[in-house]
């Protein structure tokens, strides 16, 4: 270092401590604090003063744009003025990407904002997030995403702000994520003053957010009735409906808020204007149980027998909350208590089917409603009670004589509902009522056969020692036995042969019980059926119309083809039904007519089902070897066939396929030397294998181990 810039370098030193000496500066001390050490007319004793202390302290950018955030929000202009000569960003963030134009424009420092609008040349779009507290500890806090500091304005009322960004252009129509606008905005907050800065510069009253409400509706909806009256009188759509088909009246009415509705009203909203689904305000309020708002409506001209496009009324959205109070008030305002919907469901089965207990009674006793009225499918309050296991309720209309007989257009009573749902306590007060309990259906079904048919023990057992009949059957022939047999009810089926059914009783298409389990492959109740004692054991070798035993039809089942779009497709079966084929076999005393092309069939396995079902057709073709030995040397495989046998049937058959191949083969040779030939050059001449009932086997161990 030479001397002259030595001598340079500690006189700028001493200097520096001078002057730190004088204002008593510490080594982070801010502009904006040494500011209001030495309060003067313009924050600094002079601008060349500011340079020097920014030379002395020794700020980076950084640290300046931190001080004309802090400038900005104290609205310090002399201050702000310099940061900005001295490269000040006007465009810096904070930590909370916070701008110092959204800064100023939140603390009302309305100077700052015009010096960085029109001087510092900020940018007035600028976006970032506001953090809005909730109004109550219940609701949760919201953050709103790109926001303008016009947005800002609108929020905090700042007018003057407002303006001065309109004036430097700031888009009236700029949106958030969630489509609000700085004039919904204003309205949400009740700033009417900035409501009519933004309208005079062009905001639109009519635009709309994501979820379809207006600058009007978001008035209203937080009582800021004020702006509302002012967007009235530019012209905004007080009937005006969500992207939810609600107008600021029905969402007034549904809320119970009372002010909001009092002042559309007197606004002239309009009573009858529908949602989406003809809904209106007064059906909405009485959905909600708001009492005091359905009087106020009636009040007001609504009308209470309106209908939707359900053909539901006021009352019947009462009836949804049970609100007995909303159901005295819209009767009293001369509410059509017996009034249906489209489908023909009254007031009385929908709280008979909800159970309803008040509301019943006071439709019962009150208003003398008839209960034996029906719908389009002849179905009474009774019937929508005992179906939905409503005790009490089918006790009340019972009481009130509804007749516990009546059909439906099906033939179905309340009894019959009642015990295919399980409804023990309901089907006992019914048949304390003198219900019919063998009264059939227009399918000939009584309670017990429908409550065979879903599995219903306890139903079935309150019936049996209600005297039910266990013979009696449907035009079919099917008795309760049957139907539990055909769905798998195990436990009902053993009930009712332990009540004396008849095991041995046959349809009038010559099935009995075995037949249906067979056919369905419910093994328990096969085995059930084959352990009974000799005069009811079912005799295997029955057959039914068409000429099939109960193992003809299981076997069936499980090389059932089913057709879709032109292709036939082989449906493999569960385990139960496997298990069911074995017990039929086992238990078999006669095999003499037994049909080998099903086995064939059941041959059949995909190659994602093998490991799965090669132990179930192992135990199969065991029993078959066991009862009668020339049937597996019978079975005539397709090659097709042959490439998808599981590894353990493979191991099975091919002993004895080998033994038939030496004792027919197409041309005298051992089929093993065929191996290794691929199917296209087996021809009629060459290929080696046998010939059994006019069908040509090839035996390739090659092409099966790829």
């Amino acid at each position: 270092m030479t001397s002259k810039r030595k001598n340079n370098y500690d006189d700028a030193k001493q200097k520096r401590q001078r002057r730190s000496d004088d204002v008593k500066i510490t080594p982070n001390v801010s502009s904006a604090d040494l500011a209001f050490q030495h309060p003067t007319s313009n924050g600094f004793q002079s601008q060349a003063n500011a340079l020097r202390m920014e030379n002395t302290c020794g700020w980076g950018s950084r640290d300046l744009n931190a001080q004309l955030m802090m400038a900005c929000s104290q609205d310090n202009v002399p201050v702000a003025r310099y940061l900005v000569k001295a490269a000040a960003d006007p465009g810096a963030r904070d930590a909370n990407g916070w701008t110092p134009l959204a800064s100023a424009v939140h603390s009302h420092c309305s100077q700052i904002v015009h010096f960085l609008l029109f001087d510092a040349k900020a940018n007035c779009e600028s976006q970032f997030s506001v953090h809005e507290p909730s109004a109550t500890p219940e609701e949760p806090s919201r953050i709103h995403r790109k926001w303008t500091a016009l947005m800002l304005a609108a929020r905090d009322g700042n007018a003057e702000a407002a303006q001065s960004l309109m004036h430097a252009r700031a888009d009236v129509g700029a949106h958030d994520e969630e489509g609000l606008t700085p004039l919904m905005i204003a309205g949400q907050h009740g700033n009417v003053e900035v409501a009519k800065c933004l309208v005079s510069f062009g905001g639109a009253v009519s635009v709309r957010d994501v979820s379809g409400h207006t600058a009007f509706d978001h008035a209203t909806i937080n009582n800021e009735f004020e702006v509302a009256r002012f967007l009235l009188t530019v012209r905004a759509d007080i009937d005006a409906r969500a992207t939810s088909g609600l107008t600021p009246l029905m969402r007034a009415a549904r809320e119970g808020n009372l002010p909001a509705a009092k002042f559309l009203l007197a606004s002239k909203a309009n009573l009858g204007t529908p949602n989406f689904v003809g809904t209106r305000a007064l059906a909405h309020a009485a959905q909600s149980g708001r009492s005091a708002m359905c009087t106020l409506l009636c009040e007001k001209g609504a009308d209470p027998d309106a209908r939707d496009a359900e053909g539901r009324t006021a009352i019947m959205r009462a009836l949804e909350q049970g609100e007995l109070q909303t159901i005295r008030v819209l009767i009293e305002s001369k509410a059509d208590v017996n009034v249906a919907t489209s489908s023909g469901r009254t007031c009385l089965m929908e709280a008979a089917r909800r159970g309803l207990l008040q509301v019943l009674s006071f439709l019962l006793y009150d208003e003398k409603v008839l209960c034996d009225s029906c719908d389009a499918h002849g179905r009474t309050a009774l019937m929508y009670g005992a179906e939905e296991g409503r005790s009490t309720a089918v006790w009340i209309l019972l009481q009130a004589r509804a007749d516990p007989n009546a059909r439906t257009a099906f033939g179905h009573t309340a009894l019959h509902l009642g015990a295919r749902k399980g409804h023990v306590t309901v089907v006992g007060n019914l048949l304390n009522a003198k219900a019919d309990i063998d009264l059939q259906s227009a399918q000939g079904h009584t309670g017990l056969m429908l409550a065979a048919r879903h599995g219903e023990i306890d139903m079935a057992k309150k019936l049996v020692e209600a005297s039910a009949s266990l013979e009696i059957h449907t035009s079919h022939g099917r008795t309760a036995l049957m139907f539990a047999a055909e769905h798998g009810k195990a436990a009902v089926a053993r009930f009712l042969v332990k009540a004396h059914a008849n095991p041995l009783a046959r349809a009038k298409n010559g099935k009995t019980p075995l037949h249906h389990a067979a056919q369905h492959g419910f093994a328990s109740i096969v085995t059930f059926l084959l352990s009974l004692p000799s005069p009811f054991q079912p005799d295997l070798s029955l057959v039914d119309n068409r000429g099939r035993t109960a193992l003809r039809l299981s076997l069936e089942t499980i090389a059932r083809k089913h057709s879709k779009f032109g292709k036939t497709r082989k449906i493999m079966a569960n385990s139960s039904r496997w298990n069911t084929a074995h017990a039929l076999l086992s238990a078999s005393t006669s095999l003499d007519n037994f049909d080998v092309s099903l086995v064939e069939d059941v041959c059949f396995i995909p190659p994602a089902r093998r490991r799965r079902r090669t132990e179930r057709m192992s135990n199969l073709f065991e029993v078959l070897e066991k009862r009668v030995p020339a049937i597996v040397s019978q079975i005539v495989f397709d090659y097709d066939d042959i490439w998808y046998l599981s590894d353990g049937l493979w191991k099975l058959t091919i002993g004895k396929m080998r033994k038939m191949s030496s004792e027919n083969p197409l041309d005298g040779t051992d089929p093993s030397k065929s191996a290794g030939k691929t199917q296209k050059n087996n021809n009629a001449n060459s290929c080696k294998g046998f010939v059994f009932c006019g069908k040509r086997f090839v035996l390739d161990d090659n092409k099966k181990s790829k």
